[in-house]
């Protein structure tokens, strides 16, 4: 698999890898950079698409994230000039279907959000949590005020989406 064999899978995963400040595809790897608030480049996600998920060394998994400790790195502020609800969402997939149907959304890479509400409170903008439909993602979309997805987002059409977004807003 070479880098552009990376970058077609992600746009058949629906992502438009264009859209985003820093992305890269290298041979078997793409890279997200994860940002906080101020603008400042603090970690990355690297994805491996055929990798094995539970791999044992982790940073040749299919999911890797690098943040400092005590450090609030997010995907998808680039959305933010979205007018509206920002979705706050667990992964970068799930942003990236929300931003392709023109939606502001941010992951928070993950789904601990004790540490985040302050930082999200002061976007000064309604936000609502769209959590995984398992116990963490219950309490995920509690703590952000919002509901759960019958399905990742990223797996359902954008039909679905919509209409799940609809009836819960």
């Amino acid at each position: 698999m070479d880098a552009a064999d990376v970058y077609c899978h992600l746009r058949e995963r629906g992502m438009h890898p264009e859209y985003y400040r820093f992305l890269s595809c290298a041979e078997d790897v793409a890279t997200f950079g994860l940002w906080d608030f101020s603008g400042r480049f603090v970690g990355y996600q690297n994805y491996r698409p055929f990798a094995d998920r539970n791999c044992k060394n982790v940073k040749e998994a299919r999911y890797f994230t690098y943040l400092p400790k005590k450090v609030n790195g997010y995907f998808g502020l680039e959305s933010l000039k979205q007018p509206g609800t920002v979705y706050i969402v667990e992964g970068v997939f799930k942003a990236a279907k929300l931003h392709r149907l023109g939606f502001a959304s941010i992951a928070l890479m993950g789904s601990e959000t004790r540490q985040h509400l302050s930082q999200l409170n002061l976007m000064r903008r309604r936000y609502v949590g769209i959590g995984d439909n398992d116990a963490a993602g219950e309490k995920f979309a509690r703590n952000l005020k919002g509901f759960t997805s019958p399905r990742d987002l990223d797996e359902m059409s954008d039909q679905e989406v919509l209409d799940l977004l609809y009836e819960n807003h």
